[in-house]
């Protein structure tokens, strides 16, 4: 279900990712643009992902730097 709402295989692909989170190695999948042209996402997308971090309890600098940089 989440691959239609990511629009994978056209839009997205899948790869996994290797990042360091409370001193620990993770590997998780990810969304990645099959473009190069990076964009900031809409607002209803962007804030779908701010509920997730702060049901999480992540670190929402990420998110917002990774926002800023879309642009």
């Amino acid at each position: 279900m989440i691959n239609k709402y990511e629009g994978y295989p056209k839009f997205y692909r899948q790869e996994k990712m290797q990042f360091e989170m409370n001193g620990e190695t993770c590997e998780r999948m990810a969304y990645l643009m099959n473009y190069r042209e990076i964009s900031p996402p809409s607002n209803m997308y962007f804030n779908t992902i701010l509920q997730g971090y702060r049901a999480n309890g992540m670190d929402e600098s990420y998110l917002e730097k990774t926002l800023e940089n879309s642009f």
